[in-house]
């Protein structure tokens, strides 16, 4: 599992360089699940040259959408469910922290302690 914290206006897709560098360093990456937000060409044609398998249902515009494992995208429950977790935390839940570094140190923190 990795990590990284972005605006929240900001679109999912301006934070997958990262979040994917991050998931190489942790080991060998064999798959990569995610929402629709990540549906895009650039990023399935670069976990394809990474071998990668890519568990990413398409959008609902895409006129041949590829194909999606709905078995295997059923277990995101489990990041679903670490979300609604931390937000049990009233200070992550309200956004107490001021400052990026120490909101993401406290989300590390409330991970461990889940």
């Amino acid at each position: 599992m990795a990590l990284t914290l972005t605006a929240g206006e900001r679109h999912d897709l301006i934070g997958f360089d990262a979040l994917y560098a991050q998931a190489q360093e942790g080991g060998t990456l064999t798959r990569l699940t995610a929402d629709r937000a990540y549906d895009a060409d650039e990023v399935r044609t670069r976990l394809s040259e990474d071998d990668v398998e890519c568990v990413i249902p398409p959008r609902k515009n895409r006129l041949r959408p590829p194909h999606c494992s709905r078995r295997l995208y059923r277990r995101r429950y489990k990041i679903e469910n670490w979300f609604r977790k931390i937000q049990d935390f009233r200070r992550l839940a309200t956004r107490y922290e001021k400052l990026a570094a120490c909101y993401l140190a406290l989300v590390h923190l409330v991970s461990s302690v889940i």
